[in-house]
């Protein structure tokens, strides 16, 4: 199905796309550091990466389990950074914001929603933690060639790699490490604040409509 179809056949998000999608792309482009943008742009011109991330659920279940979902909790974190950044100015806000754009991003390959929501063979055997930080290395060397530079500053990726594989928090919460630097607490805070507070309003919202009907 195209997505248009897809919208109804599956659950979607009450948002514009292709918004939610413009939205994010203006809170990363704050980004200032010459390297880091590079590293961004070849995220943002890879169209089919950018294509599925406008469409991919964040979830099989439990916060944002619906087409855009992803692209709508992304939005939520950045948002919600852009205001607490000002809180703590000595956080390296462009290791925060990149931080925040990859932090899930490999869930376009651990889940798929052709017919309904599923995870793929690669989401079950490595996850998405495992992948983003294979991604970040291989963009890493293509921001490298685009910078005309040999390789790619390992502060950075070291900074960035950290914040994938341990943005869940806990290891009992699928966390590969624990995080470890403030721009990592920071991101992996977050995250569990828009995802927990994501599901309490979803049960509000589901109790309010089963009282109603």
């Amino acid at each position: 199905p195209d997505p248009k179809e897809l919208a109804g056949l599956l659950p979607t998000s009450d948002n514009d796309i292709n918004d939610m999608y413009s939205r994010i792309c203006k809170e990363v482009k704050k980004i200032k550091d010459p390297e880091i943008t590079a590293l961004l742009d070849c995220y943002l011109e890879d169209e089919d990466l950018m294509k599925m991330f406008r469409m991919a659920p964040a979830a099989m279940k439990n916060h944002h389990a619906w087409i855009g979902g992803l692209l709508e909790h992304t939005l939520e974190l950045l948002d919600l950074a852009d205001s607490m950044l000002k809180v703590f100015p000595s956080l390296n806000a462009d290791i925060v914001r990149m931080g925040l754009f990859l932090h899930d991003m490999a869930k376009i390959k651990e889940l798929r929603w052709t017919r309904s929501f599923e995870y793929t063979e690669d989401g079950n055997l490595h996850g998405h933690l495992v992948m983003g930080a294979i991604w970040l290395d291989r963009k890493a060397s293509e921001a490298a060639e685009r910078l005309g530079i040999e390789k790619f500053p390992c502060e950075i990726i070291r900074h960035l790699t950290h914040i994938i594989v341990s943005h869940h928090g806990k290891l009992e919460w699928g966390a590969a490490k624990t995080p470890a630097t403030p721009e990592a607490i920071f991101v992996a805070s977050l995250d569990d604040l828009a995802a927990k507070t994501r599901i309490a309003l979803d049960c509000r919202n589901n109790a309010d409509k089963e009282l109603i009907y």
